[in-house]
């Protein structure tokens, strides 16, 4: 920013009591003296010694096990999805460089050059370096190469000296102008703006070139086959697609139908969004692992993961298909990667824990997303613009009323969710002051609060967190299962083509093992254990069960049916 300064050293940094370089970096200091020193950070030479440190701590010791295969491999699935998500600039930010400094290379990398574009061997040759490579490489290029410090402190004094010097020299041009200077120059300053206004666009006798016909355009090849697959019981409403494609990843994407949900509870739906990813869940072996080790064993076995409402929908957006909540992830097509996806859907599905604590951290962490978004201008347009015209929409297609009331469109919408994120706050807030019973220090307070609502709980009553936690309950279990049956509706497996990289499970496989993992007591599909079969009989046999109007007919009622009393119960659930 304006009226900053700036210290520049070489590589002798100095401490700022004027200590050599290596008793700033003894690894035996004591933490007394680096706790004082990130009280510093904007002296000379402190941040830099803390870094140092650390550093130097790496070379001696080396590195914990596996983290620089760790780090390898993250860095490689960001190449990876760069190439896919944006080919475009992935080229420019590979390829142009290659091509600008080709000059600089020698006779064997010029030659060889388009080798350097192959991320797969580069980062094979870097998992061969053994830990020595690393250590020599972060001693040489950063502890031993010269470095310089920038240090950057707001001055008051500067900003008014160089105010001051501007008016002096605004001062001193006017009187070098004079009187008829200054007229000259606000005639030309009139003149340029006029020049500068926009003239009509195209202008007059343009003629646009000639646009080829869409035929006559070449194209790349698109071969498409598609597959019906006979494993579904007959009259599911479950579709199942499976796409093989170029790509470097296995991804899976379930909808589940939340048209069931009473309007009351959608608005819970982002929370219920920010839980899931972020909360405790059963472990592999049974134990229940915090949510951090939870994300951090994620993280590690997946390339990502999400949930949102509508297909590709985001945050306090929902896409296409907004009747339906989607629960997506990505991993890498190696031993094991799959199944590993598979279970980790499911877990998060199932198995994560709602509680109070994660449910207060989750509300002061939307809050915080609420505030950022209502700072952009685009942001707010987007918001309205989808609000209105949903309303609208959903009135001229003569909607119930409940759902004109809360669409899901209008349930995640930012509009919706600020007073909705705030009346929460401010109920967990008041029950917390409630609590209160005045008097003694802070520890009394929250000592008395707690017993309070212990006492409150164990006569019975719900605390306004317990009403949360159960209404989210609810809205998952709504969301996941319909009674017996799942409410999924549609499910989506991509994965590479079948000669790419080192997936070998054929289209069988893929279904059956995340059909397989995906079921728990209320299966997630009610679906028979035959095989995936191919065959023309069973094609047949499926398609004609299908087309039968009376079993269509049938299944349509029977979940109207159960929807109806649901809905009903949990209605008369949130008047009462």
């Amino acid at each position: 920013g304006e009226g900053s300064e700036m210290e520049m050293e070489d590589g002798s940094l100095g401490s700022p009591s004027g200590g050599s370089n290596s008793s700033r970096t003894n690894s035996t200091a004591s933490e007394g003296s680096s706790t004082a020193n990130r009280t510093r950070l904007l002296e000379e030479g402190v941040l830099w010694a803390e870094v140092e440190t650390l550093l130097r701590e790496f070379v001696e010791t080396g590195l914990p096990q596996d983290s620089l295969k760790k780090a390898l491999e993250r860095h490689l699935v960001k190449l990876l999805e760069e190439c896919e998500d944006e080919p475009s600039d992935a080229l420019q930010n590979y390829v142009l460089p290659e091509l600008l400094f080709m000059e600089h290379m020698s006779g064997k990398e010029k030659k060889d050059w388009s080798s350097r574009l192959d991320p797969t061997r580069i980062f094979e040759e870097l998992r061969k370096k053994d830990n020595k490579y690393w250590m020599d490489l972060l001693d040489q290029w950063i502890l031993k190469a010269p470095r310089a410090e920038v240090i950057m402190k707001p001055s008051h004094d500067l900003v008014a000296q160089r105010a001051e010097e501007e008016e002096k020299l605004l001062e001193q041009r006017r009187k070098e102008l004079g009187d008829e200077g200054l007229l000259e120059a606000g005639r030309r300053s009139e003149h340029a703006v006029k020049a500068n206004v926009p003239g009509e666009f195209p202008p007059p006798g343009f003629t646009p070139p000639s646009m080829p016909q869409p035929s006559s355009i070449s194209s790349f090849p698109l071969e498409q086959q598609i597959q019906t697959l006979s494993l579904l019981p007959d009259g599911s409403p479950m579709t199942l697609q499976l796409v093989r494609t170029a790509t470097a990843f296995l991804s899976v994407t379930v909808g589940f139908d939340c048209r069931g949900v009473p309007p009351p509870l959608r608005p819970y739906l982002v929370l219920l969004q920010e839980i899931l990813f972020s909360t405790r869940i059963e472990g592999e072996d049974g134990r229940i692992l915090d949510s951090k080790a939870a994300v951090k064993a994620r993280l590690e076995e997946t390339v990502s993961m999400g949930c949102a409402v509508g297909w590709s929908g985001s945050g306090f957006f929902a896409s296409v298909l907004p009747q339906l909540v989607f629960v997506s992830g990505v991993a890498l097509p190696q031993e094991g990667g799959y199944d590993k996806l598979c279970d980790w859907m499911k877990r998060i599905v199932y198995e994560t824990k709602i509680d109070e604590e994660r449910v207060k951290t989750c509300l002061k962490n939307l809050r915080k997303d609420i505030t950022s978004s209502l700072r952009d201008g685009s942001t707010i347009c987007s918001s309205v613009r989808i609000y209105l015209t949903n309303s609208q929409l959903q009135d001229e297609l003569g909607s119930p009323s409940s759902e004109l009331e809360m669409s899901n469109v209008r349930a995640v919408s930012l509009l919706t969710q600020k007073p909705f994120i705030d009346k929460l706050a401010r109920q967990l807030t008041a029950c917390r002051d409630s609590n209160f019973t005045g008097g003694g220090d802070e520890a009394n307070v929250s000592s008395s609060s707690s017993s309070s609502s212990l006492s409150d709980r164990s006569k019975g009553n719900k605390t306004e967190i317990d009403r949360i936690v159960e209404d989210l309950k609810t809205l998952r279990s709504l969301i996941v299962s319909e009674e017996e049956e799942s409410n999924a509706r549609f499910a989506q497996i991509i994965a590479p083509l079948p000669a790419e990289h080192c997936s070998s499970l054929t289209d069988d496989e893929l279904c059956q093992r995340f059909l397989s993992s995906m079921r728990t007591g209320t299966s997630f599909l009610a679906s028979t254990e035959r095989p995936l079969t191919l065959s023309g009989q069973d094609k047949r046999r499926k398609r004609s069960s299908l087309d039968d109007p009376g079993m269509k007919q049938e299944n349509k009622g029977r979940r109207r049916r159960r929807r109806r009393r649901r809905t009903g119960k949990l209605l008369a659930q949130a008047r009462v």
